[in-house]
């Protein structure tokens, strides 16, 4: 509610600008500790920064990575801040701002893996925050921009987190200097329902936070992907399409034709990404 509040005073100052305004919302939450919102029923015998109040952990019992979460409070996080995020939108609308702005909705990871949904009745989908397969790495991306950018639409192009810098810049007409280097590819021809120019393959370097975490197992995990194969640096590869959540890596002795075509066509990736 405080980031909201700032959020919308600092629109209400810029809004009759003639220069765009940005705004970078990194949500706290959801995100751990899970806590009562001001929704919840036990809000009220709530005592912030300790929830020790309501039988749960205080924050430094958070940290020191010795109990296992009670993922109690997720759904109220979750739906609290669904509305929070709907009072920005309305903002916008009320104000006649939202045709003019490119709203970008980003998850940063998947949900903790003591989170799981169930789908289509059946099967039961966990998180995998902290790892580097779609549980951990294939989050929501969600655009608005009525009149811009078609309702109801699904796009399914490869995206990565330095296109987003050119696709704003783009959104908002503005050019970069000359000689400034960037590694994004703008997707707002994708947005407008256009082609575009879409990637090929996304690079991804996965460093653990072993000093924080106390996990001194982890280690630095990098891969390339497309849309259908992924190459892990140590060369395993997966057929995401068969195999989304990478129960069975193919090793090289073992490639047929198409995954041997596969793996020399993102194998020499590797090479042209700085260390």
């Amino acid at each position: 509610d405080i980031f909201c509040d700032y959020i919308i005073d600092f629109l209400d100052r810029k809004k009759d600008d003639e220069k765009p305004f940005f705004v970078y919302w990194p949500m706290a939450a959801t995100h751990k500790p899970h806590e009562p919102t001001p929704d919840s029923p036990e809000w009220n015998s709530f005592d912030p920064p300790s929830n020790r109040s309501i039988g749960a952990k205080t924050w430094a019992e958070l940290e020191d990575g010795s109990w296992e979460d009670d993922p109690k409070f997720y759904r109220d996080m979750v739906e609290y801040h669904d509305k929070v995020i709907g009072r920005l939108l309305s903002y916008l609308e009320n104000q006649g701002l939202q045709e003019d702005t490119l709203v970008v909705y980003l998850g940063d990871n998947g949900s903790p893996a003591d989170v799981c949904s169930m789908m289509h009745q059946h099967n039961e989908i966990c998180g995998g925050k902290g790892k580097t397969s779609d549980r951990g790495t294939h989050v929501p991306l969600i655009c608005l921009m009525p009149g811009t950018i078609p309702s109801k639409t699904v796009q399914t192009d490869l995206i990565e987190a330095t296109d987003f810098l050119p696709t704003i810049f783009e959104a908002a007409g503005l050019n970069f200097p000359e000689g400034y280097v960037i590694d994004g590819r703008s997707f707002y021809p994708q947005l407008k329902g256009e082609k575009g120019n879409p990637r090929d393959w996304m690079f991804f370097h996965f460093e653990p936070m072993n000093r924080r975490s106390g996990l001194n197992d982890l280690r630095q995990i990098r891969f390339i992907r497309d849309h259908k194969w992924k190459l892990y640096e140590t060369g395993e590869l997966y057929d995401l399409e068969a195999d989304w959540d990478e129960d069975i890596p193919i090793y090289e002795v073992e490639d047929s034709k198409f995954q041997s075509e596969a793996r020399n066509r993102l194998k020499p990736i590797f090479s042209q990404m700085t260390n």
